[in-house]
């Protein structure tokens, strides 16, 4: 179980919250924050991020108060630029979404090559010289939409959100190797569609694509994607 904090404007409630009662008992790792560097950059003028100083002494804060494995989440890139990121927290949890990559143009219209993407990426820059040797990369996002509403405005993305598309996409995941060669770690998600991502990316192609990122419709109804899941395995790990 690896709990997240947002660690931002709600910050000390989250702490309170964790610190209380026996919740730490159920959580192996914290996750501090996610996208807080990439947002600076970005310049979301409603969600501004932090300085890397304060999400480092938030991450910090938060390993000597729980005792357990600490770190941050950011996009891929960010890691690329400010290389401090690898080295903080216990292991490096990148997001890594092929489907955002219009510039390397297959990446988002082909899960193959969506996931040969993902293989350069981590080849080239989350290799041991990079990340350092035996420090451990999951990727804490990487995930496919099912479906869209409406036409994107970019038209290379017309018809790339489709059901079997996602299950390619996690059937491939499952197995990917990571850059050392063991079998790459991930976390399943997103695991149910949220209605309020409708707007998310409101000029670009995203939103349109916003709510059918999970791998279940809700509860009770599960995507092809979960069928992929259930009665496939792991290579490696014996599941």
């Amino acid at each position: 179980m690896i709990a997240g904090l947002w660690a931002q404007g709600n910050y000390e409630t989250e702490k309170a919250n964790l610190m209380s009662g026996n919740r730490l008992s159920y959580v192996d790792g914290l996750c501090v924050g996610n996208e807080t560097q990439g947002r600076r950059v970005w310049n979301n003028a409603g969600n501004p991020g932090l300085t890397f100083e304060e999400l480092k002494t938030r991450v910090d804060e938060i390993k000597k108060l729980s005792g357990k494995l600490t770190t941050t989440a950011d996009s891929w890139d960010m890691y690329v630029k400010d290389d401090r990121l690898m080295q903080l927290g216990d292991w490096v949890f990148p997001n890594l979404h092929p489907f955002y990559e219009k510039g390397w143009a297959p990446a988002h219209q082909d899960p193959a090559k969506g996931a040969e993407f993902m293989v350069n990426v981590l080849k080239d820059h989350f290799n041991a010289e990079k990340v350092g040797p035996g420090r451990l990369v999951a990727l804490h996002e990487s995930w496919w939409p099912s479906a869209q509403d409406g036409t994107p405005s970019d038209p290379t993305y017309q018809g790339a959100g489709s059901a079997a598309n996602q299950r390619r996409f996690f059937e491939l995941l499952a197995q990917m190797k990571g850059p050392d060669g063991s079998p790459l770690a991930f976390v399943y998600g997103e695991a149910f569609d949220e209605s309020w991502k409708g707007g998310e990316g409101q000029t670009g192609p995203m939103g349109v694509f916003g709510t059918h990122w999970g791998l279940w419709h809700d509860m009770d109804s599960a995507k092809e994607a979960v069928d992929a899941i259930l009665t496939g395995y792991r290579p490696g790990y014996g599941l």
